[in-house]
């Protein structure tokens, strides 16, 4: 594990800092983003830029574009075009930050050595691949090391936790049966293969199980929280936890709070924190505060400065520094160097 060079007053520790699920603004055109900012204006945080993270003491990021229709409609294209046109709006934010687009675990901790931020790119949402398996390949050509198969819309990989008419108290419409399709199993088969991570924080329970039971490298739940702590549709049952870790993968805290869902207040992320720790272990843990892609967060969390209080709060709740550190990114960088060394 390379040493961090550069320290200031910025850095909240002297380990690797990732925040593994963030959107840039530009995952929707200009005048959507601001309909969408303006709908949630009382609770949706400030806007985020990647030109921040240095500022924030956040040492790399998982950047990500939105595939699913909800969001791809908007450009008024193909989900597949919407799809390129977001990914080169984050590489393009991401150079203006002088940042590194990073297609490696060793890229980034060069980066890190080197007190560079580091971004990586992702995608939220498989549905722009449809039935070609070959798009998975032009977009690990692109640079992507992280895909959420399923998003807010069931699609021809797999089906989601929670429609986009649910998150906005519509009754939802009807739906294939739940699970990975046959295709689906081919898209994990080929994800493996290419070194891109898998992120099954919006994929039903069905669909979660088969993909743990198809893949062969860690899984992650990028942000997510523990069912048994909050009911929350989109959080996970303790057999959930247990599943993605016991690929050794992680499942990521979220801040996400809104119309009464998630944790209120760091004291109650740390509720599950602690449970999802005590189940499978702090290794299995990470941080993704979904910043610019959610309508609320909890009291306490408004920026990505704001990582350095729940990075006191482990602290707080019984984390050793060691965990703590594992937890504010050395566990995410272990598993993404077994998938993308």
């Amino acid at each position: 594990m390379p040493e961090q060079t550069s320290t200031g007053p910025s850095r909240f520790q002297a380990e690797i800092v990732v925040d593994t699920h963030v959107h840039t603004l530009g995952y929707l055109p200009g005048f959507a983003s601001s309909l969408f900012r303006l709908a949630i204006r009382r609770t949706v945080p400030p806007p985020f830029s990647l030109g921040q993270l240095s500022s924030a003491g956040v040492d790399a990021v998982i950047a990500n574009a939105v595939g699913d229709r909800v969001a791809t409609a908007w450009w008024g294209r193909s989900p597949w075009l919407a799809i390129q046109e977001q990914l080169s709006r984050i590489q393009a934010e991401a150079e203006a930050a002088r940042a590194i687009v990073a297609t490696s675990a060793a890229e980034v901790w060069r980066a890190f050595a080197s007190g560079r931020v580091s971004v990586i790119l992702g995608l939220e949402g498989g549905d722009g691949i449809g039935l070609n398996l070959a798009r998975l390949d032009e977009l690990s050509g692109h640079g992507v090391r992280l895909l959420a198969p399923v998003h807010l819309r069931d699609n021809k990989i797999g089906t989601t936790r929670l429609p986009w008419q649910r998150y906005m108290g519509m009754p939802a419409i009807s739906r294939r049966l739940p699970g990975l399709s046959e295709f689906g199993h081919s898209v994990i088969e080929r994800m493996n293969s290419l070194g891109i991570m898998i992120d099954v924080s919006h994929a039903d329970k069905t669909t979660v199980l088969d993909i743990v039971r198809h893949t062969r490298q860690p899984v992650i739940a990028s942000h997510a929280g523990a069912r048994r702590i909050d009911g929350f549709e989109r959080f996970l049952a303790d057999d959930e936890i247990a599943a993605i870790t016991g690929t050794g993968g992680l499942i990521g805290l979220w801040s996400y709070h809104y119309k009464g869902h998630g944790p209120i207040d760091i004291d109650a992320l740390m509720r599950h924190a602690r449970h999802i720790a005590d189940l499978a272990g702090a290794s299995h843990l990470c941080i993704g505060t979904d910043i610019n892609g959610v309508p609320g967060t909890l009291v306490g969390f408004r920026r990505e400065s704001d990582l350095r209080l729940i990075a006191a709060h482990l602290g707080l709740a019984g984390f050793s520094q060691t965990d703590v550190q594992g937890i504010l990114g050395g566990n995410f960088m272990r598993v993404f160097e077994e998938v993308a060394p």
